[in-house]
């Protein structure tokens, strides 16, 4: 989370609403200035921990999520998105059921800044030439077990825009096994002040520089 105090809390109650009982929750704040903190704080009681101090960018800031989770599966979510109902379950139940998956990841509702339906966006089953195509995983939706992390590293500081698709193809490269679960799993907002809709050309140069 950086600066993203009018939707943060909507993240924060989408996870700690899931129900799930062994949840590990963390939250980890770029030294955010509008007001973001004290919403966590509020929260506090409730997480595994937190942090908010100045860092090298999203990439880095996940990465410190990573080194501080104890759990054998992993997820992360950004502060404008959101879990839709159930997806904990749906997500752990579906690796626990299925030893030889490492990472699975489901369906995104497209919104609007005010949370409103705009496009439901549809995974594929997995393969290596649609990854290679950039037919990529939601990144929402994405959970992941912790072996197949270790193998693949963290996520690399030097992409801003397109370091989850970096991060799949490297997981895919290092033997880690993806299935698609076809149901929705979260929500993808929309809005002006996104990395996605405002660094369109930037995110661009980033995927290029992947390929």
């Amino acid at each position: 989370s950086y600066n993203q105090a009018p939707f943060l809390e909507e993240t924060l109650r989408s996870v700690l609403a899931q129900g799930y009982p062994r949840l590990e929750y963390l939250v980890i704040d770029g030294g955010s200035t509008d007001g973001s903190v004290e919403i966590i704080e509020r929260y506090a009681a409730h997480l595994a921990g937190w942090v908010s101090e100045r860092d090298r960018g999203q990439s880095d800031a996940i990465n410190k999520g990573f080194q501080r989770a104890t759990g054998e599966i992993v997820a992360w979510i950004n502060s404008d998105d959101t879990f839709c109902p159930g997806a904990l379950h749906a997500q752990v139940g579906y690796l626990l059921e299925r030893p030889d998956v490492d990472v699975v990841y489901g369906d995104c509702l497209y919104t609007d800044p005010a949370g409103r339906p705009v496009q439901t966006a549809y995974g594929r089953p997995f393969s290596q030439q649609e990854l290679l195509r950039f037919t990529i995983p939601y990144q929402p939706t994405v959970f992941m077990r912790r072996a197949a992390m270790e193998r693949a590293g963290g996520l690399d500081p030097d992409y801003h825009y397109a370091m989850d698709s970096e991060y799949w193809l490297r997981l895919h490269a290092t033997g880690a096994r993806f299935a698609y679960n076809p149901r929705l799993i979260a929500t993808y907002r929309l809005h002006a002040s996104s990395k996605t809709m405002a660094g369109t050309a930037k995110m661009h140069a980033d995927w290029e520089r992947l390929i």
